[in-house]
């Protein structure tokens, strides 16, 4: 199909989309970057334990959902700073976090990133996720690969659970003692058998590095939302890696608690941790 075809028909296209979403994240990204810069003048308001929100967030989510809306007009919108609309054409909506890793943000650490995903029916078709401070730009579509700053990305694969890096996120295991309890076994168990164990706070940026084998193991305890990871589940998928639930089943965009690795790390990771096989 042509692009001007796919225009008309309100259909997805690969390449128009994703330069369309490329030039959402750059742009804001831009803004994000100047702000990035004058920490001390921002003003951020603290939602919860942790849970920053700044003036930034919301003008780069203004920025983005501008961009697209004015290519694509019909299409609906979810977005982390309150962006939530049903679109004319109900098969497509934009899942948007305009700055994942704000609390990485507003304290100068520059693990954060613009990250996009596209869904149709249900079901995440493209993302784009840009970290500026690194020029490092995400994409894939469905069926057809990920990309990192327009070449196939290829994954660092290490196959011995010794040599693993893991990347953990309390999540809202923070907000309960038994669930801490239980995501500090997990901890414990990553620091005596694996490699290393990071939290690096930004769920988006982190999945794209599990996708580029930076990372071999992703565990999330909860409270991951679908803006946060819409993007970074396709991104891995597509490079064969695996992302269950608690209950050993694939996780969707709305499970907020889950395991994901290449399969016969997953299943390594899953005895040590007692996660359930995937069923």
């Amino acid at each position: 199909m042509s692009k001007a075809a796919a225009l008309k028909n309100n259909d997805f296209d690969p390449a128009f989309d994703i330069a369309l979403m490329t030039e959402a994240a750059r742009s804001a990204a831009a803004g994000l970057k100047a702000d990035f810069a004058a920490l001390d003048t921002l003003v951020i308001d603290e939602k919860g334990p942790g849970d920053f929100v700044s003036r930034a967030d919301r003008k780069a989510e203004e920025t983005v959902v501008g961009i697209l809306s004015t290519a694509r007009p019909d299409w609906g919108f979810l977005g982390e700073e309150g962006t939530d609309r049903r679109g004319n054409d109900a098969r497509f909506r934009w899942i948007i976090d305009p700055l994942d890793g704000t609390n990485n943000f507003v304290h100068g650490l520059p693990h954060w990133c613009v990250t996009i995903a596209l869904e149709r029916h249900g079901e995440i078709i493209a993302g784009v996720t840009y970290s500026p401070l690194l020029d490092e730009m995400f994409h894939a579509y469905k069926g057809g690969g990920v990309f990192l700053n327009g070449q196939p990305l290829k994954r660092m694969a290490r196959h011995d659970l010794k040599n693993a890096m893991i990347d953990v996120d309390p999540g809202h295991a923070r907000r309960d003692a038994a669930q801490f309890a239980q995501f500090s076994k997990v901890v414990a168990a990553a620091e005596k058998h694996c490699a290393a164990v990071r939290i690096e706070g930004a769920g988006a940026l982190d999945l794209c590095y599990l996708a580029a084998g930076r990372f071999d193991v992703m565990f999330h305890a909860g409270g991951a939302k679908p803006w946060d990871i819409a993007a970074g589940f396709l991104y891995v998928r597509e490079q064969g890696i695996i992302v269950t639930t608690p209950e050993g089943k694939p996780a969707g965009i709305d499970n907020g608690l889950f395991l994901a690795a290449a399969p016969a790390m997953h299943k390594a990771f899953s005895a040590l941790i007692e996660w359930p096989a995937v069923s």
